[in-house]
């Protein structure tokens, strides 16, 4: 079992049937890989089972982000073979928070290392050449920095009376 208390969020990949005990939540958490036969169209069938055996059920396109700090599941709802609408916030009831518009391409998307605020890294082209955009927001949803980047590298944003730097990738045609 892993001890998630020296995290606050845990990326999850595509794993196929992938069940674990969440600590800190008193959950079962499971996750369940579909996909289209002979396709690249796959979404994911979460299950949260709480201590009273209360059952919520999530499908969403992933990647997950399981945010251990806010009690949240975060889905970055990738739009690489899918045309989704944006990121989607859940409380572990199963009711959504709130949904993130997706700005471009999503090339990324985490966590800020204190587990507050969640951010996504995507692609677009504005007037014929590739930018980066980082959207960063709140458990609740609300965009409190968002940035059209030219290169990659280190970039720094403030909330609060806090400092972030996150790093990212160099502009890249979306796709």
């Amino acid at each position: 079992m892993r001890n998630f208390l020296t995290v606050p969020a845990l990326l999850l990949i595509a794993l196929p049937g992938y069940a674990e005990f969440i600590e800190e939540w008193n959950i079962e958490y499971k996750s369940e890989l579909k996909c289209q036969n002979n396709s690249d169209v796959c979404h994911r069938e979460i299950t949260i089972i709480d201590s009273s055996s209360k059952v919520s059920k999530y499908t969403v396109t992933g990647p997950v982000i399981l945010a251990i700090e806010n009690r949240q599941i975060v889905s970055c709802e990738s739009n690489a073979t899918l045309s989704t609408e944006g990121a989607k916030i859940f409380d572990l009831d199963g009711s959504q928070v709130a949904t993130v518009i997706h700005r471009g391409f999503l090339r990324d998307c985490d966590i800020t290392s204190d587990g507050s605020l969640y951010w996504f890294h995507y692609n677009k082209v504005i007037e014929s050449v590739p930018k980066n955009i980082l959207v960063v927001v709140t458990s609740m949803g609300e965009v409190v920095d968002e940035q059209v980047i030219s290169k990659g590298g280190r970039i720094k944003f403030s909330y609060g009376e806090k400092e972030y730097e996150l790093s990212i990738q160099k502009p890249e045609l979306p796709g």
